[in-house]
This record gives C-alpha cells, sequence and structure tokens, in this order.
C-alpha cells in the first residue's frame, strides 16, 4: 500500500516537529556560549562538566563558567561518532587485603554515560569558535570512587554515617554522609601507629569501629547516587618518639705536669 501525499507531508511534518522539540530540550542557552570564552586568549579544547541530558549518540555537558554576577551555567551539546573513545579515570584503592573486593565499573561505551555523571571531553576544534555544539575526540568519565574523611557519627551493621566540618564555599553541601557496608567491604589498617616503623595489616570488623573515630572512606557512587563503601581505614592517633640522648661524660682537665724539683744552684758571686 503506497502512502498518500498528504499522509507523506503529515509524517515529515511530525518529524520535524519532534527534531525542533529535541533540539530545544538539549540546547537551552547555546546562543551565547562562545561569548562567554572569547576573553580567553589561549584555544580551548577541552572541558569539564555533568552530564545534563542524553538522546542517543547526543550528550549535553553543563559547566558553570564566571560571569559578571557571580557563576553561570553553560551548556554543551555534544556528538558521539565511531571513533569517539570513552574511558574511565584510573583510581586504585589502597586496600590491605586485596582479595574478594567488588569491581570498579569501568565506562567503555556511550550506552555506559548517565545523568549526572562528571566528565572531560576533549575535541579537536577550539571551543571559542563553536556555537556551543562539536563532536567529541575522546571522553572520560571521572572515577565512582569518592574520599570520604571525617568523624563516625553513627555505625550500625549495615552502613556508618560519617560527618565532617560544613563547605565555607558551597553553605548548600551537606555535613555528614551515609555510606552502605557491603560484604566486600574491607575495614583495616595497620597494627602499628609509629611512623618510620614496619607494620602488619591489621582486618577489622565492624564491631572495632568506634563513635567519634576518625575515618578515611573509599567508596563506591552507584547509579541513585548512593555511596557503597569499598574500604573503610580507622585513623588511629600517631604516637611521636621523643628520642632520648645520654649525656656524655664532663671531660676533666688533664693533670698539671710536675713542678722543677732540680735543686736551685745560686749563682757563685766572684
Amino acid at each position: 500500500m503506497y502512502l498518500t501525499k498528504t499522509k507523506l507531508l503529515i509524517i515529515t511534518l511530525v518529524y520535524v516537529c519532534i527534531a525542533v522539540i529535541i533540539n530545544i530540550i538539549l540546547k537551552p542557552g547555546l546562543s551565547d556560549t562562545s561569548l562567554k570564552l572569547l576573553g580567553l586568549t589561549q584555544p580551548v579544547t577541552s572541558l569539564t562538566g555533568t552530564i545534563d541530558n542524553i538522546f542517543f549518540n547526543t550528550i549535553t555537558v553543563a559547566k558553570s563558567v564566571p560571569s559578571q554576577t557571580g557563576k553561570q551555567k553553560v551548556i554543551y551539546q555534544i556528538k558521539m561518532n565511531g571513533d569517539t573513545r570513552i574511558t574511565t579515570q584510573s583510581f586504585k584503592v589502597p586496600y590491605l587485603f586485596p582479595t574478594n573486593h567488588l569491581p570498579i565499573p569501568q565506562y567503555t561505551k556511550a550506552s555506559d554515560l548517565s545523568k549526572g555523571q562528571t566528565v572531560t571531553v576533549w575535541v579537536t576544534s577550539d571551543l571559542r569558535l563553536t556555537n556551543g555544539e562539536f563532536i567529541a575526540d575522546s571522553i572520560e568519565v571521572l572515577s565512582p570512587v569518592q574520599l570520604v574523611s571525617g568523624i563516625l557519627a553513627d555505625i550500625t551493621k549495615d552502613s556508618i554515617t560519617v560527618a565532617f566540618p560544613a563547605n565555607p564555599w558551597d553553605p548548600k553541601q551537606p555535613k555528614q554522609q551515609n555510606i552502605k557496608l557491603l560484604s566486600t567491604t574491607e575495614i583495616s589498617r595497620y597494627e602499628n601507629n609509629v611512623p618510620g616503623q614496619l607494620s602488619n595489616p591489621l582486618k577489622l570488623t565492624v564491631s572495632d569501629l568506634k563513635k567519634d573515630e576518625k575515618v578515611t572512606v573509599f567508596a563506591l557512587t552507584e547509579k541513585n547516587n548512593e555511596l557503597s563503601a569499598l574500604l573503610v581505614q580507622p585513623i588511629i592517633t600517631v604516637v611521636n618518639i621523643v628520642p632520648t640522648f645520654t649525656p656524655l661524660p664532663t671531660p676533666t682537665s688533664p693533670p698539671s705536669p710536675p713542678g722543677n724539683t732540680s735543686p736551685i744552684i745560686a749563682p757563685i758571686i766572684r
């Protein structure tokens, strides 16, 4: 059954409308993107930002740039083709017992990308000369491993809550973080806390953790933005060794040479 010209026209108009709507959704604020970069004197061939939207082989990345009114959000539309290389930032967790751990995800294809991920995009063209649209040569996804340091505010068998000082530069940042404990979570530290001395690794359990204890946690960011602990390291107080010195005995003066014991011979005067 052949389509009539009217039906073909309607289908064409529908596709055009869909394309326009998608373009509007994916391209907020692109008109003055280049103007915000023209003040830079060096070519701009990379940008780091957060994935704001994904549609097939196109992503939009949001980046904050300085402006007269503070920081302004700029949106870039980035297209991917068969030559675009996608990698994950490498990060090595310092396990003391490197067995039976949760693998760190590796993002290597477009379908691995998701909204909210932080990425660095590399291009060959100068971003100052674009209108906010370009094809990416490579995209590096920020490692999903986060480092959280602070005081243990709460401990359960399934999770810990780490509290940390408020960030004066970001008042909206939370002052504590809940982190899930998994069956693969390693809790460990070195047995000795004396600097400069070799020590054996010590494996701990949740019951060994103490409230108000300082910890460093290497946590994996899940897709729901929850954190799962890969490694929990209690930070123990460093013992400073005060060196002791045994004073040397006070040197004594050498004995005086014996006096002249020869008899005194008086001169003979004639």
